[in-house]
């Protein structure tokens, strides 16, 4: 088995350190990124959840839009906002039990509000 000298020891020590330094900075790169994926998965910010929300109230305007047109008196239906939260407007020259159900009841969990276009002309 061949003696090492201070000349032979010198390119494993520096392959070493390279590779340590390399290993370090994959760790750190990786742990900051997970770091970062699951603050934004846990706490998403307000801006984001408005953008989730109006998404899914579309979604549920437009699932619901042509059945609501059916009902009696009702004229349009629109996305809307009530106490800073997205909700389903629903225009009516006609109020009815049934537009007064969906007001107390909400449809696919947002508010429903409705208006009376009668009252505005």
């Amino acid at each position: 088995m061949p003696i090492l000298n201070q000349k032979g020891l010198a390119p494993i020590v520096i392959v070493g350190l390279v590779l340590l330094g390399a290993l370090t900075i994959a760790g750190t790169y990786f742990a900051l990124n997970f770091t970062q994926t699951s603050e934004k998965a846990v706490n998403p910010s307000q801006n984001q959840q408005a953008v989730t929300e109006t998404i899914a109230v579309e979604q549920v305007k437009a699932a619901n839009e042509k059945s609501l047109l059916g009902m009696e008196g009702v004229e349009k239906v629109e996305v809307g906002e009530k106490d800073g939260k997205p909700c389903v407007v629903v225009f009516t020259f006609k109020e009815t039990d049934e537009l007064q159900n969906l007001e107390n009841n909400g449809l696919g969990g947002y508010e429903v509000v409705v208006e009376n276009s009668a009252q505005t002309h």
